[in-house]
Order: structure tokens, then sequence, then C-alpha cells
């Protein structure tokens, strides 16, 4: 249990979904093989398992390529368009209290 533990810490769902696929398919293409030195039409039929799990683990990693293709997508165009905003924006400059006070004591010393 130790292994599986290890196995899934500081890594994201989707990289521990691909993994179990990978190492699945590699078991049961394994397995098939090796029934199939036994048993040749029951190692064939079995190899539809693998051939099944590499079709699911290769459209999975085609599918979120594209979602995260379309979130980064989106995502740098609208960093884009909040950096263009902020551009044409001006800066508003306020004055400090201090200087508002050292103005202020200015004009009462000019009277």
């Amino acid at each position: 249990m130790h292994f599986v533990t290890k196995w899934t810490e500081n890594k994201s769902q989707l990289l521990l979904l691909q993994e179990a696929y990978a190492v699945f398919g590699g078991l049961a293409f394994v397995l098939a093989g090796v029934i199939g030195l036994f048993n040749q039409a029951l190692g064939f039929g079995l190899l539809i398992v693998p051939i099944v799990v590499f079709s699911a683990l290769g459209l999975n990693i085609i599918a979120w390529a594209l979602i995260r293709l379309g979130v980064e997508a989106s995502a740098v165009k609208a960093a884009k368009e909040i950096a263009e905003e902020a551009k044409l924006k001006k800066p508003v400059r306020r004055n400090s209290p201090r200087k508002t006070a050292s103005a202020a004591a200015k004009k009462s010393r000019r009277k």
C-alpha cells in the first residue's frame, strides 16, 4: 500500500488516470500474450481489452490536450485584454495627507 500512497502524492487526477490506463493496458497486453501461448483463440480474444484501454488512453490524452489548449488560449486572451484596459486608463493621482497639510500650512503663513 505504500506504493499507492507514494504514487498518488503530488500528482494531478488527470496524470493518475492516464498512468492507470497505461499500467492496466500493459498488464492486460502481457496477460493476453501469456494466455495466448497456451490457448491462441482465447489470447486473441483477450487482446480486445488492451486495445480498448489504449484507445481510451489515446482519446483521453487528445481530449485533455484540446481542453488545455482552449483554456490556456482563453486565459492568455483575457490577460491581454486586462493589460490593454490597464494601459488605456490613466492612473489617478491623489494628494497625500502630508502634501495637503503642508500646502494648507503654507497658505496660512502667507496670510
